[in-house]
Order: structure tokens, then sequence, then C-alpha cells
């Protein structure tokens, strides 16, 4: 069981942030051999809610630099 920030059925506000950071936060926590993760607030996450977030993310980071650049 990892104990994390929220990110169970959301997205986070990317323009507030650093999703370089936020990607290296999720793949540290991805390689934990654990199901469960324990938020700081809301629904119980999994290893599957961290891996789509992880899709989501890089998916948001790419689009938006084919489109900036």
């Amino acid at each position: 069981m990892i104990i994390h920030a929220n990110f169970a059925g959301c997205h986070p506000y990317l323009a507030d942030g650093n999703p370089q950071q936020l990607l290296g936060a999720l793949c540290f926590c991805e390689k934990f051999d654990t199901e469960h993760f324990v938020l700081s607030h809301g629904p119980v996450g999994s290893r599957q809610g961290v891996t789509g977030l992880i899709e989501n993310v890089e998916h948001c980071l790419e689009t938006t630099q084919r489109r900036v650049l």
C-alpha cells in the first residue's frame, strides 16, 4: 500500500504544476509491488489507475508539443 496524493478518477490541473515531475512521481509509485494506493482524499486508487494517469499525462504532453512546435 502506498499513500499518495489524489489521482483516482480525476486528472490533475497540469497548467498549475510540473507535468514532468508528476510523471516521475507516478512512475516511481508504479514500480512498487502494490495494488492499492491510499490517497490524501477520495477513493482508494489502484495500479491500473496509476498506469492510466501516466498514459494520459504523456498523451497531453505529446499533443501539446505537436501543436506548439
